[in-house]
């Protein structure tokens, strides 16, 4: 991974939806292991390695309490809980956008 001491990205959002119910895998795919960690783990350190400012993540409310605890206390990362997942992606990406307001 590259570590950048200066980031154009330092004012960029970033937006997650990983509220899919995964029923081909049997299991959510934000929790896929990958080189010893999570799918969802991964995806968020690669945008923490090129200095995003905000990541918000949009996830079934029912599987918040799975979240690994790297990103609970990830300073960067927003888990805004979709209440609604039977509304769609849309809706997803609504909420979502509401919790990505940057400064």
């Amino acid at each position: 991974r590259i570590q950048y001491t200066y980031s154009m990205y330092s004012t960029v959002g970033v937006l997650i939806l990983a509220g899919g119910r995964s029923e081909r895998i049997n299991i959510p795919k934000p929790f896929l292991p990958i080189n010893g960690k999570t799918f969802l783990e991964n995806i968020v350190d690669g945008y923490n390695d090129i200095g995003v400012s905000k990541i918000a993540v949009v996830l079934n409310h029912l599987l918040i309490p799975f979240l690994p605890t790297s990103i609970k206390k990830n300073k960067t990362v927003e888990i805004i809980p979709n209440l609604h997942p039977k509304q769609g992606k849309s809706y997803s990406i609504l909420v979502g956008l509401k919790a990505l307001q940057l400064p």
